[in-house]
């Protein structure tokens, strides 16, 4: 997992995953991931389960 939370550094288009909202006309679209980290929450696992946790830091990145 933390193999593929590496290839979010970087500078990307995220347009697809953007809101869009006319009234605001927002035309870049990039946005910066400066950390993807994958954390291991729970350590004590039932049987193939365990809690991870996703730390991601970025520009002009929202998640409610």
């Amino acid at each position: 997992m933390q193999s593929a939370a590496n290839r979010l550094f970087g500078e990307h288009d995220f347009r697809n995953l953007c809101k869009l909202d006319p009234g605001k006309q927002i035309t870049n679209f990039h946005r910066c991931v400066m950390c993807a980290q994958i954390d291991l929450v729970s350590p004590e696992s039932d049987g193939n389960n365990r809690v991870y946790a996703f730390d991601l830091v970025g520009s002009s990145i929202n998640v409610p």
